[in-house]
């Protein structure tokens, strides 16, 4: 524990950094008692806290272990006033790209220096040099990025083709980094979770010595011959009269003096060869194209008798691949001898092939383990891949999987049947038989298709069709196809049984109860057939379910080729849901997601879901339903089309508004057609059903129907509602969509596409403009992005998730440097899938009218002592861009005047808002500086005197030394001093100092002051020699 007393009042930060599971706590008076100023906790070993501490107050700051042990975290503790950074000049944009042409400032990435990089970026920057035969160089300052999946990468020249200069992550500085063509590309990647402080580099250039030579390589493999050749494409001799293409193994290339391609080698198959571009007016500028080998495409030779082996230990999203021929062009088998996989999830896959275009022989990981497996290829070709996911590997270490895969590649002495075999039910009878689809005899004279229950087909000389069976339900069997010749070519088809999808026969006139406690991810099927034909009712009497993720979804027949008679949940209950199929069969499928279910034992969800299936002894109507909002009159209407009365002579439609009882809409009808229901109140719950007219027991009931408020009338950016400057503008998000929302990332707002939205647009002004959800005192929980561009064609300006409103951290500020030439479209949406009420405030603060030289201000010039002052501020303003001095970074604003004749002039800025004022006079509008002045400090008065001005118009910058915004008025004068009048002027009484050898010029040379007691004016004279000198 720490005392700490400030000095000043200013934001401190306090960092810690040695151990995980640690915590910074603050307080004003003593630790746990008093008052927490801030504090944070976290399993990082670094962590860092910014607080707001008062001047002369005691604060105890308190290092700790979290959540347990509470006892002293041993590491790095300091303390210092935070100074926040400066923005960068450039930045890597979030996705796509931009190019800037320039030899200094600073690059980082789309967060700035202030905030983290987003998730999922994937952008970059070309930098060019400023000045031609100059090369790019970057020095990091700043380097944090997530260490396994995140990475920044720098490439040699424009775009992300050329040669790779580096490319890494975690927190060590990269090296600095030079182009060897002028040009250089960063690149930020990020993968979908975990984000750093990320990057920053100071940009500079080096002048180069000369001009690199441009190539790129491609590789040509001759499977063939098992060799493989190197192709250069030279696209730039760079300077260099003529060049060398000079490889590491082989002959060389000498004496190029002209672009094109050139063939380097060819190279055995797993030959590496370096290649270098020599040039041959000056070495410095040598271009390294790197090393390269073959492909690795080629498929490995395999010789019939000379058993080949291999092995591999696999990783997570493993892409190797493995192929195989026959030198002969005899079959191959391939057998493993070890090899762990993880059952669950990973598998092989392996192809009668050069490729996965050929035949697949096997899918599966063989229970787990490997080992016995076995393959054969009968055109003599294998290929295989790997198809595993984000977990458990050799290469990860899993305890399932460190064995590594081993297996054997040779030409079996004979060749195997082909065949497959597939089930055919007899649901009728409770059985099944196996189809055997012998294609192939291999080699055999003959085959023996053996089952493991019952009889088989035994001495089978022809390919075909054969049968197996009959079997009762819930037997198992085996099946193998016997090589009658070499039975070490004989093929197992695997295990058969029934597929147990037989629907349940529902004898009529007996009630059919079933039931289910469905699981995470549930594949249970249900299906039911009428032992008469006649229609199937089913009516669930009890199950919970999770309402927000989990449906069940009921067809019109024996499979989901049926149709659709319900898809949902029945808000999470359903007991009391019916549904009718007019055909007399019931399908039902449940999709549950990975969690929340009755098998997990949920709160919502521990109900098993129990119903009841009977036959109708008649045929209920049908009808189609259509729900019509009509958002300008808050009504809605529905649509009954009659489709069939059933076995009813004629139906009546019925509603019930609201549960105030049924009314009769449409009675005795029979023609069929369109029915209009309504029209009701949007926000009215409306059960609509038909009545059967000869038998209640098939009234069709089609549902409630309802619909929720209409979405406000700028939810579609086509329909934004134009705002004007210092306007605040109430307005809500409730039953927005998110149509036409903008996709992804927008500066600081996160992703702006999970929850409806709201759009409006601004006109521009020069200046700066804020757009912000702060002015309201509303809980919705906002984001705000701001756009330029066209709806469906924007560009970020910039957003914001949470702001620093004075009574809530959930609501929304973007500020931005408008243009008036710009209509700026602002997107109001929520955090994840929150909606609600706020108000949008914009305020617009132009620039002065003279912010721009080309609008300078003018001054009159009046004579000493008469004063002529004019008011002015430098805020709000931007940099004009041009040339500072003294260092100012700030606003400026700009006045011309007049200097009639040659003679000193004094020009005075007055701050009277306590800025401190950096004056810079020029003889133009980008011209000669004349003066830079800073001597008074902030708040104090600036004073120069300009002496010998020579006649003509000049202009002067005021500019604030830092900063675009806030206390900015001054007052601005310029005067001229009054002239002597000596020379020619026998009247003036100095005239007489005047002699033959000098004389007193009429300019003064500095301050005249008056003498009250005599009244004249105190000169101070610069003599000058006639005929030359001083």
């Amino acid at each position: 524990m720490y005392s700490f007393t400030p000095a000043t009042s200013a934001d401190y930060e306090i960092s810690y950094s040695g151990g995980t599971w640690s915590g910074i706590m603050v307080y004003q008076g003593c630790p746990l008692t008093g008052t927490c100023v801030g504090h944070v906790q976290s399993s990082a070993s670094s962590k860092s806290l910014i607080v707001s501490l008062a001047a002369s107050t005691e604060y105890f700051i308190m290092f700790d272990t979290w959540p347990s042990p509470p006892s002293p975290c041993p590491g790095t503790f300091s303390l210092v006033e935070f100074v926040p950074p400066t923005p960068a000049d450039y930045l890597v944009p979030f996705s796509g790209s931009n190019s800037i042409t320039t030899c200094s400032g600073v690059i980082a990435d789309h967060g700035d220096l202030t905030g983290n990089y987003g998730n999922n970026a994937n952008g970059f920057t070309v930098i060019n040099p400023d000045t031609p035969g100059q090369a790019v160089q970057l020095t990091f300052t700043a380097f944090q990025l997530e260490c396994c999946c995140d990475f920044v990468t720098v490439f040699d020249g424009a775009g992300t083709s050329g040669t790779q200069l580096f490319n890494g992550n975690c927190t060590t500085l990269p090296p600095v980094l030079t182009s060897t063509s002028g040009p250089l590309t960063i690149r930020l990647t990020s993968d979908g979770s975990v984000t750093g402080a990320g990057f920053a580099a100071e940009i500079s250039c080096v002048t180069l010595p000369c001009l690199n030579p441009i190539a790129s390589v491609s590789i040509a493999d001759d499977c063939a011959n098992n060799e493989f050749s190197i192709v250069v494409d030279l696209t730039s001799l760079g300077d260099a009269s003529t060049v060398d293409i000079v490889p590491s193994s082989g002959s060389s290339i000498t004496g190029v003096n002209t672009t094109g391609v050139y063939s380097l080698g060819p190279y055995s198959i797993g030959t590496n060869v370096d290649i270098d571009i020599i040039h041959n007016d000056d070495q410095n500028c040598n271009l390294s194209l790197g090393s390269f080998t073959d492909s690795g495409n080629c498929p490995i030779p395999v010789t019939c008798g000379q058993t080949f082996t291999d092995n591999h230990c696999y990783g997570n999203f493993d892409p190797t691949t493995f192929s195989y021929f026959s030198v002969s062009g005899d079959p191959l088998e391939m057998t493993f001898t070890a090899g762990g996989i993880e059952a669950c999830c990973d598998n092989i896959l392996i192809y009668d092939g050069l490729d996965n275009t050929g035949t697949l022989l096997y899918s599966g990981n063989n229970g787990g383990n490997l080992a016995g497996l076995s393959v054969i290829s009968a055109s003599g070709n294998l290929f295989m891949e790997i198809d595993s996911d984000f977990s458990v590997s050799c290469q990860a270490g899993s305890f399932c999987c460190t064995t590594p895969w081993a297996w054997e590649i040779d030409c079996p002495q004979c060749i195997s049947p082909t065949a497959t075999a597939s089930v055919v039910e007899d649901c009728t009878n409770d059985e099944f038989f196996i189809l055997v689809d012998l294609t192939d005899l291999g080699d055999a004279s003959s085959v023996d298709i053996i089952p493991s229950v019952g009889m088989g087909q035994s001495g089978v000389t022809t390919p075909g069709v054969y049968n197996l069976g009959n079997y009762a339900f819930g037997t198992s069997v085996d099946v193998d196809i016997i090589h009658n010749d070499d039975q070490s070519c004989s093929i197992s088809l695997g295990s058969y049984t029934n597929s147990g999808d037989c629907p349940e026969v529902v004898t009529c006139g007996q009630t059919f109860t079933d039931g289910h406690c469905y699981g995470n991810n549930d594949l249970t099927t249900f299906s039911y057939t009428s032992s008469t034909g006649d229609p199937l009712e089913m009516s669930f009497t009890a199950g919970g379910i999770e309402s927000c993720c989990d449906n069940i979804l009921i067809y019109d027949g024996l499979d989901n080729t049926g149709t659709l008679l319900y898809s949902g949940n029945n808000g999470g209950n359903l007991a009391g849901l019916t549904v009718l199929s007019l055909s007399g069969n019931l399908f039902m499928e449940i999709a549950s997601d990975f969690s929340v279910s009755c098998q997990a034992g949920s709160f919502c969800c521990t109900t098993p879901w129990a119903w009841e299936i009977i036959c109708l002894p008649c045929t209920p109507p049908a009808a189609l339903t259509a729900l019509f909002e009509d958002c300008s009159t808050n009504s809605f209407t529905v649509s009954v089309e009659l489709t069939d009365l059933g076995d009813a002579p004629n139906v009546d439609i019925v509603e019930n508004v609201n549960s105030g009882g049924e009314t009769t809409v449409f009675t005795a009808v029979s023609a069929l057609q369109n029915y209009s229901m309504g029209p009701y109140t949007i926000g009215d719950v409306v059960n609509i059903r038909i009545i059967h007219n000869d038998d209640n027991l098939c009234d069709a009931d089609l549902g409630n129907f309802s619909t929720g408020p209409c979405p406000p009338p700028n939810d579609e950016c086509a329909n934004a509602i134009m705002v004007g400057c210092n306007s605040v503008t109430p307005g809500t998000t409730t039953a927005s969509s998110t149509t036409g929302a903008p996709p992804g990332f927008c500066g600081a707002s996160g992703s702006v596409s999970t929850s409806g939205g709201v759009w409006y647009t601004v006109q521009g002004v020069d200046g700066f403009m804020t757009a912000s959800t702060c002015s309201g005192f509303f809980g919705f929980d906002t984001k705000m992005a701001v756009y330029t561009g066209s709806c469906g064609s924007f560009s970020c300006v910039g957003g914001n998730d949470d702001a620093s409103c004075s009574f809530s951290g959930l609501l929304s500020t973007v500020n931005w440097t408008g243009s008036s030439s710009e209509i700026y479209y602002i997107y109001v949406t929520g955090f994840s899938t929150n909606t609600g009420d706020f108000e949008l405030a914009v305020d617009c603060e132009p620039f002065a009218p003279n912010n721009e030289c080309a609008n300078a201000q003018n001054l009159s010039v009046p004579a000493w002592p008469t004063t002529s002052n004019t008011l002015g501020n430098v805020f709000p303003s931007q940099n004009s861009g041009t040339s500072s001095c003294a260092g100012a970074t700030g606003g400026d604003v700009y006045y011309t005047f007049t200097a009639s004749s040659t003679n000193h002039y004094i020009v005075t800025v007055n701050p009277f808002s306590g800025f401190d004022a950096v004056v810079q006079v020029l003889d133009a509008c980008g011209g000669t500086e004349v003066a830079c002045f800073n001597n008074a400090g902030a708040g104090g008065v600036e004073t120069e005197l300009l002496l010998d001005l020579d006649p003509g118009a000049y202009v002067v910058r005021v500019q604030a030394s830092t900063g675009t915004t806030g206390a900015g008025g001054f007052l601005v004068g310029v005067q001229s001093f009054p002239v002597a009048q000596v020379q020619d002027n026998p009247s003036n009484p100095l005239y007489a100092c005047n002699q033959s050898g000098f004389q007193l010029e009429d300019i003064i040379g500095a301050s005249p002051q008056t003498m009250s007691a005599l009244s004249i004016l105190d000169y101070e004279w610069k003599i000058a020699e006639i005929g030359g000198g001083t």
